[in-house]
């Protein structure tokens, strides 16, 4: 039997149920890897899990099916979009704190305005008038399980750390469908990309909010230290990147997929762009993202969600900007560049 299989009887065989929101607010990898360790909680407490993404912020008209296979039961009620969110104890917490210091009544209305959704969200739940569930995407959140886990479910061929259980599921989900599987053959074809070639991501954008971003300098002197060849392709969002990179080095074939009046990333202005234009940018990213994971040498960031990924997915012949060591989470020199620690970076994955 195959994997989908294994995991769809499975699934279907608890009795309690969490719907998960897919796509909220954050970027498409951390929103990605929340889904990816919510499935594995759910398998480890024999929880039914089901997906609510009709409204995810990278989709255009389904969600998650716009781009990958179906893998578990889909659910399309309007009330999850605005009850079925990330714990909003948290921010409750931060306001109170706020509330405190500024004596700001504003905060004190956004509380009881929180609370009110809060009490409604659990009428909702259980006066739900479709297939009835336990736990909103909140309700399981905070219980997620970080990077000292170690997971046992042997239906799956699951029995190891974070690392294995994390790739067991990306090969069950990670399935585009076949018009997006086209699309994206289509483009790296075109791209003409000779088969050996180095690949790193540059970003710019809203990473500058929550990091200083990495010299452009960093990335040249890694990809000259690491291999002699001269193809590279980068996944970047500003195409200002790609125009510095070929003056600086112009001795290598520089690739991209980024498009020259692109500026730089910036989550809140991309969810609200067109379905069109959100549908292009969406493939074209995709496809990126498979140039990088297939090619010889992939220079890294943990700055960025999609190398953490990645670094986790792929594992070898990965190397990073940020350490020198060419080693993973598990076993890695701590003695890194940025502002925040390894192990603060992974946590911004959860």
């Amino acid at each position: 039997m195959i994997l989908i299989d294994e995991y769809t009887k499975l699934n279907n065989s608890f009795h309690k149920t969490c719907v998960f929101h897919l796509g909220i607010d954050a970027g498409f990898f951390s929103e990605y890897n929340y889904m990816v360790f919510m499935i594995l909680f759910c398998l480890e407490n024999r929880i039914k899990f089901k997906l609510y993404s009709e409204d995810a912020n990278f989709g255009y008209e389904k969600g998650w099916t716009d781009y990958f296979k179906p893998f578990c039961e889909e659910v399309y009620e309007s009330f999850h979009h605005l009850y079925n969110r990330h714990p909003p104890h948290t921010a409750w917490k931060s306001a109170l704190e706020e509330l405190t210091r500024n004596r700001d009544t504003s905060l004190i209305r956004w509380k009881l305005k929180s609370e009110m959704y809060l009490a409604l969200s659990k009428w909702k739940r259980f006066r739900n008038k479709g297939v009835p569930f336990d736990y909103y995407t909140y309700d399981l959140f905070d219980k997620l399980a970080k990077k000292n886990k170690y997971y046992d479910i042997p239906e799956l061929g699951i029995c190891g750390d974070y690392i294995q259980a994390y790739n067991v599921i990306c090969d069950l989900i990670w399935q585009f469908n076949d018009s997006t599987a086209t699309e994206i053959e289509f483009i790296i074809k075109n791209l003409g990309i000779p088969e050996h070639y180095i690949a790193c991501q540059i970003r710019g954008g809203d990473k500058i909010i929550e990091y200083d971003l990495l010299s452009i300098d960093l990335y040249l002197e890694k990809i000259a230290n690491v291999s002699t060849l001269k193809n590279v392709f980068v996944l970047t969002d500003d195409y200002a990147i790609i125009r510095i990179l070929r003056e600086k080095a112009p001795d290598y074939n520089w690739y991209t997929l980024c498009q020259e009046e692109e500026q730089g990333y910036y989550n809140t202005a991309f969810s609200k762009v067109s379905t069109t234009i959100k549908r292009k940018k969406m493939i074209r990213f995709f496809a990126s993202m498979q140039l990088l994971e297939k090619s010889t040498y992939l220079i890294g960031t943990i700055t960025a969600t999609p190398c953490i990924t990645l670094g986790i997915r792929r594992r070898k012949n990965i190397y990073w900007v940020d350490f020198d060591e060419n080693l993973f989470f598990d076993s890695i020199d701590f003695s890194i560049k940025e502002k925040k620690t390894l192990s603060e970076a992974f946590l911004q994955l959860l």
